[in-house]
């Protein structure tokens, strides 16, 4: 059995707008009812200075590529997703090439290591627009927001195109394959974001179905790499496929160990015959 812990990578997308700053000290109190986000400007914006924080509704992130922010309940407008991020520990996104780590929160700063684009990043403790960086609880120093971007910094729509494609390729591809006794070795698929992952999932009732699910496994993967190719890689680094067990898919079958390797489950050995003495 192999279990969905993976090495999650990241990923991110540029976006625009934004809008008049407002009184949130109200909307504090409202935030859970509504679903609203607390966040932190990571720099200076219309309106709005680096280290303020407002209320936005992380749903309703736009094709645009803005989010709406609220004042006592109601939209009061529009910011950039790429300006905003955590005002507490949690998870945030490289969006620089080569993104330095330092042993305090100024440039001037010694270096103590580096991440690259792509990276997820736990972080905490934003002021004057850097983070500490932490790594199993410890800190191990200190980065720019402003090279860091929210990680559900994606289009809904382009999900969506993806889905769809998808859902075609089953229709045509898997629903039809069945085991010798006729019955169907697929019983469904999604795409979805897993945090910062896109996963493409698959569906088997059939826990033993080793040969067949191996060898739709290589066409998946065909699938997923070619649909890719055509996807910004600044939008979706990051993204994996794999075949799953009923509704429990944290026991995978089969899967990409990256865009050129797949891998399958290896059925258990029968056991031979007892060796002479």
């Amino acid at each position: 059995m192999i279990g969905r812990s993976r090495a999650w990578i990241a990923f991110t997308l540029l976006l625009a707008g934004c809008g008049p700053a407002r009184d949130t000290s109200v909307t504090a109190e409202l935030a859970p009812s509504l679903g609203l986000t607390e966040m932190v400007l990571l720099w200076r914006t219309s309106g709005f200075d680096r280290g303020d924080t407002v209320y936005v509704n992380l749903s309703e992130f736009s094709d645009n590529g803005t989010v709406p922010y609220y004042e006592d309940g109601d939209p009061a407008g529009t910011l950039r997703l790429e300006t905003l991020g955590r005002t507490d520990q949690g998870v945030m996104i490289v969006n620089a090439s080569r993104l330095m780590v330092r042993r305090c929160r100024s440039t001037g700063c010694s270096e103590v290591g580096y991440v690259v684009r792509g990276q997820a990043l736990e972080v905490r403790e934003p002021a004057g627009g850097w983070y500490r960086m932490m790594s199993g609880g410890e800190p191990l120093g200190y980065v720019y927001g402003q090279y860091l971007r929210h990680p559900l910094a994606y289009k809904r729509n382009e999900l969506t195109v993806l889905g769809e494609r998808t859902a075609e390729y089953y229709e045509r591809e898997l629903a039809g394959l069945t085991l010798s006794d006729g019955r169907p070795v697929f019983s469904g698929h999604d795409v979805l974001m897993r945090d910062d992952l896109l996963s493409f999932e698959f569906y088997t009732p059939h826990r033993e179905a080793h040969r067949e699910i191996c060898n739709a496994m290589r066409g998946i993967a065909l699938f997923v790499q070619r649909l890719m190719a055509a996807e910004p890689r600044e939008v979706f680094p990051a993204f994996f496929a794999g075949v799953y067990y009923g509704t429990n898919d944290d026991v995978m079958l089969a899967g990409m160990a990256d865009e050129d390797n797949i891998f399958c489950e290896t059925p258990p050995r029968r056991p031979g015959p007892p060796r002479p003495r």
